[in-house]
């Protein structure tokens, strides 16, 4: 089971919308009620959000393979994206995962910033923290910065080459340049 998270109900439209194209193709059913799909074998991909950090708690005791958070930096906090940490698990040895995206900016740019980008601002680096089991054994989690630029979606520039005026046109002059560049560094206040 996964679950796709941000940070408000409304943001998760687009991301729905783009899945009920895609998804009936290889035969997953849709469930409005639910906001979850299911997939030909059974697996499932659940819509959620957490508007408060407080709702993070909502999902203890829950069973995920798969934890995406959409927009992390719209987070003002780490808190409930590491308390969602603890719904990764998988009795059967099905690999779990967190995949985070994100832009510069935002509440929680500080934070990813420090978690993500600082330890190797280049990216593409596996980074691994080390932990102790429950009987004493070492467990290595990894964690990895994908950096990606506007430059790296040649379809998008291709098919609306208007995009990146209308962009800089959204906000601050350092906010565009560090959506464009893809730099963290370059933030007012």
């Amino acid at each position: 089971i996964g679950v796709f998270f941000r940070r408000k109900f409304k943001q998760l439209e687009e991301v729905v919308a783009r899945t009920k194209m895609l998804f009936p193709l290889i035969g997953a059913k849709y469930n409005e009620q639910k906001a979850e799909w299911v997939m030909p074998g059974g697996g499932r991909l659940k819509f959620r959000y957490i508007e408060r950090d407080s709702d993070a708690q909502e999902y203890q005791g829950h069973s995920y393979t798969r934890v995406y958070v959409e927009e992390a930096t719209n987070f003002p906090s780490p808190a409930p994206i590491d308390l969602l940490r603890g719904t990764l698990r998988s009795a059967t040895g099905v690999p779990v995962g967190m995949r985070l995206t994100g832009n510069p900016g935002g509440p929680g740019h500080h934070w990813v910033k420090a978690r993500y980008i600082t330890p190797d601002p280049r990216g593409w680096r596996i980074l691994q923290d080390t932990f102790k089991g429950i009987q004493g054994e070492e467990l290595i989690l990894e964690r990895v910065f994908i950096p990606s630029k506007i430059s790296d979606n040649a379809l998008l520039y291709k098919n609306d080459p208007y995009y990146v005026a209308r962009l800089r046109q959204a906000g601050s002059e350092s906010l565009v340049k560090a959506w464009l560049e893809g730099n963290w560094d370059l933030i007012d206040g």
